[in-house]
């Protein structure tokens, strides 16, 4: 949930208030709604404009729809739902989390998950033929890391589920630089290239989850992670990046 109260002087403040005459949010439980009478553009969910290359972070907004979002949740809590959350991760990025990785869908369901598969990769990438779910808490976060060049190629995609969330991206030789990606439910992120090599990125904690200077906060959250396999040749500068996931 967002508050309303917020004003931000920018054309990107659309993201986060709700008198907005393109689109506007409804406060719920599990966080907020953007009305599908319009569609907002892709920057609007980015902090700053002009920091990374084209196309090297999107955030796709009503990527999938209400009842798919409750048919993909339906059908992964069968299994997530018998786990409890864990306070820690193996490599010690994630807390208050269960996961679980699946490559086998209901039809209706790997028709949306070959639909983020195309989004991201298009047709002739080799893709890794499971799915990463995460489902973390309400009280869950994600450490800043890059996620490791030994487990996963240059695109990852995430498809956001249930709740709202802040991913920030911190350059790492220039902590200065930093640009915060607003995550809505049903919401498809696509990172390559710097956002994925260059950048540390994190899931904020509920009480640390401000999107330019508005409260978003945070709910159970379930997210789908698609990535590239490793490719047999890296580039030398990011060798030495390490992580977990996202």
């Amino acid at each position: 949930m967002i508050s309303s109260s917020c004003s931000v002087a920018s054309s990107r403040a659309r993201a986060c208030w709700c008198a907005n005459k393109a689109f506007s949010y409804c406060h719920r439980r599990i966080g907020y709604k953007i009305a599908r009478s319009s569609q907002p553009p892709e920057a609007d969910f980015l902090s700053a404009a002009g920091v990374f290359p084209a196309d090297s972070l999107r955030v796709i907004p009503h990527f999938v729809t209400q009842a798919e979002e409750s048919s993909l949740v339906a059908e992964c809590s069968k299994y997530v739902d018998r786990l409890p959350y864990q306070s820690g991760h193996w490599d010690g990025v994630i807390v208050g989390y269960r996961e679980t990785e699946k490559s086998r869908w209901n039809a209706q369901n790997e028709e949306i998950v070959q639909r983020i598969r195309k989004e991201a990769f298009g047709e002739q990438v080799q893709i890794r033929p499971s799915v990463h779910v995460l489902d973390m808490s309400s009280e869950g976060y994600i450490k800043p890391h890059v996620d490791a060049v030994k487990f996963c190629g240059e695109v990852i995609a995430g498809l956001s589920l249930l709740s709202s969330c802040v991913m920030r991206f911190t350059h790492e030789k220039n902590p200065e630089l930093t640009v915060d990606a607003l995550l809505p439910p049903r919401s498809l992120y696509i990172m390559r290239g710097d956002a994925r090599y260059l950048y540390t990125h994190e899931i904020l904690k509920d009480q640390e989850s401000f999107f330019m200077g508005c409260r978003v906060r945070r709910g159970r959250r379930i997210s789908f992670i698609c990535r590239e396999p490793v490719p047999r040749i890296v580039p030398e500068d990011w060798r030495s990046l390490s992580g977990g996931a996202s």
